[in-house]
């Protein structure tokens, strides 16, 4: 099985292992014309993550957003790269067992509030 996500490492690979495996998807900015890889959906996002989780690793998404008035020509010089815009998104499962305290902070919002609003 061949995927194709890239590897991002802390200060190159003789010194860390990659942190994040990197899936770089190339989206037109009004963000109709996705590239490169079929739509992520919830069953695929899930294998990745099983796949990232068993080599310990987390899941970086990068959207690299093209304007959408590029042309062709302009897009084939390094020149472009200053008007792409780059959107991070770090996909985690989130895990009760491990995260219980997490949990617990969100649930005990009666701390935050003020005395008027108890009565």
């Amino acid at each position: 099985m061949k995927l194709k996500i890239k590897f991002l490492y802390k200060d190159g690979p003789p010194f860390y292992h990659a942190t994040y495996s990197v899936l770089v998807r190339t989206v037109k900015e009004n963000l109709r014309d996705v590239r490169g890889l079929k739509d992520l959906t919830w069953f695929s996002l899930a294998a990745l993550n099983r796949v990232n989780s068993t080599a310990g690793k987390g899941l970086l998404i990068l959207y690299v957003i093209k304007p959408s008035m590029m042309t062709d020509i302009q897009n084939s010089t390094p020149l472009c790269v200053s008007q792409f815009k780059l959107e991070e998104v770090l996909y985690k499962r989130w895990v009760a067992s491990e995260n219980r305290d997490e949990a617990s902070q969100c649930l005990s919002v009666e701390e935050n509030i003020p005395n008027e609003s108890r009565q």
